[in-house]
């Protein structure tokens, strides 16, 4: 718990001192591409917990929060999804990786998954829409 309190004031600092906050800006997909490390389609080295999903034509965001919920809760992996995502998937997967699952995903619709340290993953859309 404490563990937890620390890393988000540090994060609320970080937050708190950046250029952007000061200007009062809200972050688009050109910013959050400076973070971007490792595209999914090269590799999402996470250790991750095995998952079993089946969607047919289900909301893509909702499906993406699900995945970061079982990284959360399983894992403590905070997987950030970019509201901007959009569209229907349909997906089925049996015991595997949650990474696997989300690289599966992100191949499939075109979208970016960057690793920010050991315990942090945004995924957002390939597409600037800023």
């Amino acid at each position: 718990m404490i563990k937890n309190g620390i890393i988000l004031s540090l994060m609320l600092m970080l937050l708190a001192t950046s250029p952007l906050f000061a200007q009062g800006k809200v972050y688009s997909n050109k910013d959050l591409q400076q973070y971007e490390q490792k595209p999914a389609a090269s590799g999402l080295n996470i250790t991750s917990s095995p998952i079993s999903i089946d969607f047919l034509d289900a909301n893509l965001y909702q499906v993406l929060r699900m995945v970061a919920d079982v990284a959360k809760s399983r894992d403590q992996i905070e997987v950030f999804v970019s509201p901007d995502i959009a569209g229907k998937i349909t997906i089925k997967k049996d015991n595997t990786p949650w990474n696997e699952v989300l690289k599966a995903i992100a191949a499939q619709h075109d979208l970016t998954v960057a690793v920010l340290g050991k315990h942090t993953v945004i995924v957002y859309s390939k597409k600037n829409k800023s």
